[in-house]
């Protein structure tokens, strides 16, 4: 038997393949494949889509059926007080109970591959010891660890995207904000990896660039192609996908979540992102946001870790177009960001009237929140 273990990176395109092979599971489980759920939820999905698969073809589905496996790496985070469930993942069982459902449903099915994606997952490479209880549930057999990775300055927006949707309070891109996440996961790759190759020195590693994955499709048709796995018949194509915010609206939701209630810029953050193309702003991947000096920074600092990605990817550096960290886009932030401004004061009159409009018509962007 076979384990693909994938996890991560954030922003590769992972809601749409775990929403796909949630939502085929039963097609995929028939042809050898197991992508296991871990709760009541997914274990009723997967019962449902035997008996009446046609219901939920293009359901949305719930998020502890569909990401099963962030649902185990944040309980497992969770349980030794290293991070946090969040509140979208609802009455999870705990993670021994998660591990010893995907042992038994390994048992019963015999697959001839078993399936873990989870971005979440990449977290566990700075915790080698929940990595070792993860291991102790696989089957015997060979082991796959994948991951896929963007050019440091195309993750950055999009995972500081994430943050501003989730009403996280962080700081700009072209201030604080790099050095923000310089420590973590989500500059340095490499510590994503290290408690993985740790725990798992026998796997096949497979690291991919954003730009392979993309030029082979997406993440769902990357995935399929360098397994061997066969795209069921009358497969359901995935129907979640994680579209990051307008970059032109940035600034506005980040002072929003700073300076308005929580459920204000909620109601805030959700009218923009819906309107956000209406506002006549340039093309969100037109725009910069960091600047000349911290492009050029990122790319002193992140050239040895794309060094050692290279390393373990067989080749002289992991990104082929690295140099273009230091590329500058055409349209600065600070200069759309009024124009974005205008455009949602507009919106707010008609659609938010009230705290949320009048928040718009004080909002300065030239000064700096308390």
């Amino acid at each position: 038997m076979r384990t693909i273990l994938f996890i991560g990176h954030h922003k590769v395109g992972s809601t749409a393949l775990q929403d796909f092979l949630s939502r085929n599971g039963r097609a995929f489980l028939k042809s050898g494949l197991l992508y296991p759920p871990v709760e009541a939820e997914g274990q009723a999905l997967l019962l449902k889509s035997a008996l009446w698969p046609r219901r939920i073809r293009r359901k949305a589905l719930p998020i502890n059926a569909r990401e099963p496996h962030n649902a185990l790496a944040f309980q497992m985070l969770a349980e030794t007080k290293t991070g946090r469930v969040p509140p979208f993942h609802r009455n999870l069982p705990p993670s021994g109970q998660m591990l010893r459902t995907i042992e038994t449903l390994t048992e019963h099915h015999a697959p001839e591959t078993l399936v873990l994606a989870s971005e979440v997952m990449g977290r566990l490479g700075q915790k080698p010891d929940l990595i070792s209880r993860l291991r102790d549930s696989l089957p015997e057999g060979e082991i796959h660890l994948v991951a896929a990775f963007r050019r440091i300055d195309d993750h950055l927006p999009s995972w500081h995207s994430q943050r501003l949707k989730f009403g996280h309070k962080v700081p700009s891109l072209s201030g604080r904000g790099v050095e923000f996440y310089r420590k973590t996961i989500h500059f340095n790759y490499m510590s994503m990896l290290r408690g993985w190759l740790k725990v798992l020195p026998e796997a096949r590693l497979h690291l991919w660039s954003y730009g392979e994955v993309m030029a082979s499709g997406g993440l769902i048709e990357k995935f399929l192609g360098e397994f061997g796995i066969r795209r069921p018949w009358l497969a359901s194509d995935a129907t979640m996908t994680n579209p990051s915010l307008h970059r032109g609206i940035y600034e506005i939701v980040r002072r929003a979540n700073q300076e308005l209630p929580p459920e204000e810029a909620k109601r805030l953050r959700a009218l923009l992102s819906k309107s956000a193309d209406t506002l006549g702003l340039p093309a969100s991947r037109s725009i910069e946001l960091f600047g000349e000096p911290m492009r050029q920074q990122m790319l002193e600092e992140f050239a040895p870790i794309d060094a050692k990605l290279g390393e373990l990817a067989g080749r002289s550096g992991f990104f082929d177009d690295l140099n273009a960290v230091t590329r500058i886009l055409p349209h600065p932030e600070a200069k759309v960001a009024p124009q974005a401004l205008a455009g949602a004061r507009e919106l707010a009159h008609r659609r938010l009237p009230g705290p949320v409009a009048d928040y718009l018509d004080q909002l300065d962007l030239d000064s700096e929140p308390e």
